[in-house]
């Protein structure tokens, strides 16, 4: 209270609270200054100690990148707004994802995954910065994996392959990776051509 009434002998509480919105994270000393009709004591100062500290997580944001060939690999980048005590934990769906620093200067982690079936996954990213303070991050990502159900085999003599896929599998902003498998076990490459297909901006590359 700005004004109050205390009788002899007895005490009373005061309290203050302190804006701290524009303060540097440092320690303030700082005097407060209580005046009364005490003929004796008309002016009582306190000094008073305030520790102005960083109490707010780290914020993140996070993207994919596909593999340009095979779009089920992703590279997982985090990007975090301040120096980090350690790695961040990376998970989709609580499976954890091995994450390492890919650049110091933007605080950016990099992480794979591959993508093995439809859903919706859930990537959560938790780490704590140089005070301890634990910021955290989640992003959906919604995956539609198109199976067929058998293999596609070869129509007719010119060598023309026909892959058929169901009605609104897809919409203009998805792109298609079509590659040939190979069977020979002792192929040190175990994919042969890759086709790449997108929208009508995208052209098919072999």
């Amino acid at each position: 209270p700005k004004s109050g009434k205390v009788e002899g002998g007895q005490s009373t509480q005061i309290s203050f609270i302190i804006n701290s919105t524009n303060l540097s994270h440092r320690t303030y000393n700082a005097n407060l200054v209580v005046e009364c009709n005490d003929p004796t004591n008309p002016s009582l100062t306190l000094p008073v100690t305030i520790n102005a500290q960083d109490t707010k997580g780290p914020d993140f944001n996070m993207v994919f990148f596909q593999n340009p060939y095979l779009s089920q690999y992703l590279r997982v980048m985090v990007f975090a707004h301040e120096t980090l005590n350690e790695i961040p934990q990376l998970t989709v769906d609580s499976d954890s994802i091995t994450m390492v620093l890919h650049d110091t200067s933007y605080h950016i982690y990099m992480g794979k995954h591959q993508l093995s079936e439809s859903g919706d996954f859930t990537f959560s990213v938790t780490g704590n910065d140089s005070l301890g303070n634990i910021g955290s991050f989640e992003r959906i990502l919604s995956v539609s994996n198109i199976q067929l159900g058998k293999p596609a085999m070869v129509s007719n003599i010119s060598g023309n392959v026909a892959v058929k896929f169901p009605v609104n599998s897809f919409d203009e902003e998805v792109f298609v990776t079509i590659w040939e498998e190979r069977n020979t076990e002792s192929s040190e490459e175990p994919f042969g051509r890759i086709y790449h297909l997108g929208p009508e901006q995208m052209p098919l590359n072999e």
